[in-house]
């Protein structure tokens, strides 16, 4: 129990302050973690960012400014907080880049976080870890990257596991679940525990029966009377029907969890194509599923997520023989650009497993399966715990722990989480806490997994597309190799001054097929001609790279302030030979590849002489391609370009129009409408844009047994229709039942600032309807329908 605040700075102490039950303490699973403190002062009082206060041994820190309003004393309001979110304030890097994947255990991810964290402060430490499998964990995203939280929140995620802090606050650990079982019971009435239980709302009704369902993969014909779904023994998991209740069913499928084994490999032959195992425990031959391919798919190293058929297994030798891929352009894999090294690991699909990997796959099925109804038939519950209670039982409660809830009227007699926790530092027997099976993150949180989802995905596409560029540019140069002249002509004779015959044409040095991500050059630097700014940012290179680290350089940002007016320059990218960092480099002479010993000069573009009071730029990097009738290249400037089909991963365009028979991702442009492609007769639907507002329709069928026509079900939504600015239309649509649904909690749902209201044609009265009250004649005052206050008169 405190009754005062001490504040530090730098290990000393500097304001005091008195206390009240305004000073609350907040602890939320894998959430908020906070001292939230309201006071007043007849002075201003010397607390500044970074001071700190101490309870139970962990610094709670004035990360950001507080407010304070100035009355008749000052009015202070700040928020203090856990170590743990020192964890947004340092970026997350891997040998000094923000961008990059990283394979490996839970406990790898937070020593690497540790790491992080340790380099400007002391202290961080790995705590608890669950041993799992190792993990390829992508930390891609556009802008400035992953912080330490949002990529601690990441691997969360990507391991289905939870973060949760100790000791001093800097011990970091991820297990399968914070906090511990207790022994706590709690129930509502007197000398039970509970002073006050609120059931919170759930989103979707109060199932009482749940069916689930696992992947198809690896299961014979002989599996359960033929199911084709991986099952649980009595097909659902449900609950004892309460006095009335009926029986609502819902149903679940996990596409992931199927009967397999997650094998390493112990050998690779010469030509990729023959994988030692041997550690693998039974025969492959006997057991393929008549009517599928067998397969092995890897789940770790370059070909990550590729699959590849089986040819034959020797059991012997604990062998499997795989068949190359072939692609449309012709690129195999396995290959020496993308290959399996000894260490990957895989899993096999397409053969019937032994009984015991079955006997795993359900009992992995049922947990999920029974995690997934506990959240969806139990809502969550606030609870006010009676201090008597826990003063008398000596009982502290954290996020993450788990107590018995009981309470016959409610229907709740389960071992349930505590998802929050809340006192006032005052009295921490003054305890409220939330408890659910699901943890719902706080607003805050979810935005750093939406954020970083997002960005992810971005990102993934990035790296997808240099991939492909990459592979791309090692085709062009083996078909450099290939091609020949088959009529006996093209030599240097034939080029000729009107034309140029050839079988291919390279556009371009290799040492420049690259392009920046992230790098702005700015000449004419704040209106001054001979001022060049060049940002920091990455070359990535599509052929050349250093072996074991790859083929991105991190580039600082420098200034250019010296340029004279009548010269032009070089810019060029000084790159180290030996490890993925450079710097800019500007030069009033280009500058070759290999001019320094240990450096690469990636040549970027030549900066022109002032012209008008200004300089201009010029790209040179990059590489075209033309054979036969295509091209490749990076960027195509023109000012009108007619196709009949282009095929673009990313295409970036101003004052951009389309016109003809086009298509946008899953929608067709037809007229001025944009409609989805969907199967015929399944849906249909537009969205189109007018000079006056934009319409959206949707009309889709149902079709209903025993009657021979479907069932037609439209809503629409409007602009400038029928003298109105925004129209709602429904035809035949039970399901949807409500015009305009508003959900504004402490704001105001609808401000009608003029105008009149008409229902089905009458409008609404405005005028004083008197009513009899004890005291005498009173007047319900109406406008336009609506009552809008009571007066005397």
């Amino acid at each position: 129990m405190l009754n005062s605040l001490q504040f530090y700075r730098n290990g000393m102490p500097t304001v005091f302050v008195p206390i009240d039950e305004q000073t609350i303490y907040f602890d939320e699973c894998m959430g908020r973690f906070d001292v939230q403190t309201q006071f007043y002062s007849p002075v201003v009082l010397d607390i500044r960012t970074d001071d700190y206060i101490l309870y139970n041994g962990v610094r709670f820190t004035v990360n950001v400014m507080y407010p304070v309003v100035r009355s008749d004393v000052f009015h202070y309001t700040i928020t203090l907080e856990h170590p743990s979110y020192w964890l947004k304030d340092v970026c997350f890097k891997h040998q000094q880049s923000i961008e990059f994947s990283y394979f490996g255990t839970p406990k790898m991810f937070l020593e690497l976080i540790v790491e992080n964290m340790n380099v400007d402060d002391t202290g961080w430490m790995v705590g608890a870890c669950e041993d799992v499998d190792e993990k390829l964990v992508e930390f891609f995203a556009s802008g400035t990257g992953f912080t330490c939280k949002g990529a601690l929140q990441k691997i969360a995620e990507e391991f289905s596991l939870e973060y949760w802090f100790s000791g001093d606050g800097k011990t970091i650990n991820i297990t399968q679940q914070a906090g511990m079982e207790t022994n706590i019971h709690f129930s509502y009435g007197r000398s039970k525990g509970l002073y006050s239980v609120e059931r919170g709302m759930l989103e979707t009704p109060l199932y009482n029966r749940i069916y689930g369902f696992g992947s198809s993969v690896n299961l014979a014909e002989s599996y359960r009377n033929k199911a084709d779904r991986l099952t649980l023994d009595n097909g659902c998991i449900e609950r004892q029907l309460n006095d009335g209740e009926r029986r609502r069913e819902t149903s679940i499928i996990f596409e992931d969890i199927f009967p397999e084994r997650t094998g390493t490999l112990t050998a690779i032959s010469e030509d990729w194509l023959t994988l030692t195992d041997s550690t693998l425990d039974f025969d492959l031959n006997g057991n393929r599923i008549e009517g599928v391919q067998a397969k092995v798919v890897f789940k770790s190293g370059e070909l990550s997520g590729q699959d590849f058929d089986i040819s034959s297994y020797n059991s012997g030798t604990k062998t499997i023989r795989i068949k190359p891929n072939t692609e449309k352009n012709g690129f195999t894999v396995p290959s020496a650009t993308f290959n399996p090294v000894v260490g990957d690991k895989y899993t096999l699909v397409g053969i019937e497993q032994p009984q015991s990997y079955i006997d795993d796959a359900e009992k992995r099925l049922y947990d999920a399966v029974l995690k997934s109804f506990k959240q969806l038939t139990r809502p969550p519950y606030k609870v006010e715990i009676d201090e008597k209670y826990m003063r008398e039982n000596a009982f502290v409660l954290k996020s993450g722990d788990r107590v018995r809830l009981v309470d016959d009227k409610l229907g709740i007699d389960d071992m349930i989480r505590v998802t929050s926790v809340s006192f006032p530092l005052v009295n921490p027997n003054q305890c409220t806490v939330v408890i659910s099976d699901k943890i719902t993150y706080t607003q805050e949180v979810q935005f750093i997994i939406e954020k970083d989802k997002i960005k992810e995905t971005v990102k993934q596409v990035d790296r997808t597309k240099t991939e492909q560029q990459r592979v791309q540019a090692m085709r062009m140069r083996q078909l450099q190799e290939l091609v020949f002249d088959p009529d006996g002509y093209f030599d240097g004779t034939n080029i000729r001054p009107n034309s140029i015959e050839t079988i291919m044409l390279a556009v371009g040095a290799k040492s420049q097929n690259f392009y920046t991500n992230g790098v702005r050059i700015e000449v004419n630097s704040g209106d001054n001609p001979n001022v060049v700014v060049v940002t920091a940012g990455q070359i990535v290179h599509r052929e050349l790279k250093i072996e074991g680290l790859g083929y991105i350089w991190e580039i600082g940002g420098t200034t250019f302030d010296s340029l004279i007016d009548g010269k032009y320059y070089f810019l060029s990218a000084k790159c180290s030979a030996t490890s993925l960092i450079g710097q800019w480099y500007l030069s009033e002479s280009p500058m070759a590849a290999d001019v320094e010993v240990g450096f690469i000069h990636f040549n970027l573009g030549v900066i022109y002489a002032v012209a008008d009071s200004k300089r201009d730029y010029s790209f040179t990097n990059g590489m075209t391609y033309v054979n036969g009738d295509n091209i490749t290249t990076g960027k195509i400037r023109a000012e009108r370009i007619d196709v009949q089909e282009l095929f673009s991963q990313e295409i970036n365009a101003e004052k951009l129009i389309i016109t003809g028979d086009s298509r946008i991702a899953g929608f067709k442009i037809s007229g001025d409408s944009l409609e989805p492609i969907l199967p015929a007769m399944e849906y249909a639907g537009k969205f189109r844009i007018r000079p006056m507002g934009f319409s959206w329709d949707s009309l889709f069928q149902e079709f209903v047994p025993g009657q021979p026509l479907p069932k037609l079900h439209y809503v629409s939504l409007e602009t400038s229709e029928d003298d109105a600015i925004l129209k709602f239309k429904r035809l035949n649509n039970p399901e949807i039942d409500k015009g305009i649904l508003l959900d504004m909690v402490g704001g105001t749902a609808i401000e009608i600032l003029s105008g009149r209201i008409v229902v089905d044609g009458s409008e609404g009265l405005t005028t004083k309807q008197a009513i009899s009250t004890p005291n005498g004649t009173r007047y319900l005052n109406y406008k336009s329908g609506i009552m809008v206050g009571i007066s005397d008169n």
